[in-house]
């Protein structure tokens, strides 16, 4: 206890002045009636979804698909839930519906940022939201989430990163 105490003395904060940062959002988006299928991730499957991600993307429709080793989750409207659980034989291991996203992008200079996303999530779970599901780009980030939690989330992403900011 006494070497820490001598530590802490000797203790410059000066030399240890961690980065702080502020980064600015580009832009926000919020889709919302939307569902989330996940099935085991085997070659059938992804073979279903990857027929279905055509279907989908030829009528304009949105979609999102997110590749894990062991499993494969597909988003999309909520209106195309029972074809896309009728397209894929097997039975998903979750689905949710009455989904909504945020959708965040920023500038390529905050690629090299530690931190970044930490921050967004930081800011979700202090207003106690369950992020569902994340997709993800160089330069984007969607959080899709309980519908009823988009707006919170929205505003608390705003408040943070846009209006504080300007």
């Amino acid at each position: 206890v006494m070497s820490l105490s001598r530590l802490q003395n000797e203790f410059n904060e000066s030399d240890y002045e961690a980065d702080v940062f502020e980064f600015a959002v580009g832009n926000l988006t919020i889709h919302s009636d939307l569902a989330a299928i996940t099935w085991p991730n085997t070659k059938e499957i992804r073979t279903s979804v990857n027929a279905l991600h055509n279907r989908i993307l030829k009528n304009g429709g949105y979609l999102t698909i997110s590749e894990g080793i062991h499993e494969i989750t597909v988003i999309l409207e909520e209106k195309e839930f029972k074809a896309a659980r009728g397209a894929v034989s097997e039975k998903p291991i979750a689905t949710h519906q009455n989904v909504g996203s945020v959708g965040v992008t920023f500038k390529k200079n905050y690629l090299d940022t530690p931190g970044l996303l930490y921050l967004i999530f930081q800011q979700l779970y202090l207003q106690n939201i369950n992020i569902i599901e994340i997709a993800s780009t160089a330069n984007q980030l969607i959080v899709y989430l309980a519908e009823d939690n988009v707006r919170l989330a929205f505003e608390t992403i705003y408040n943070r990163f846009v209006r504080k900011v300007k």
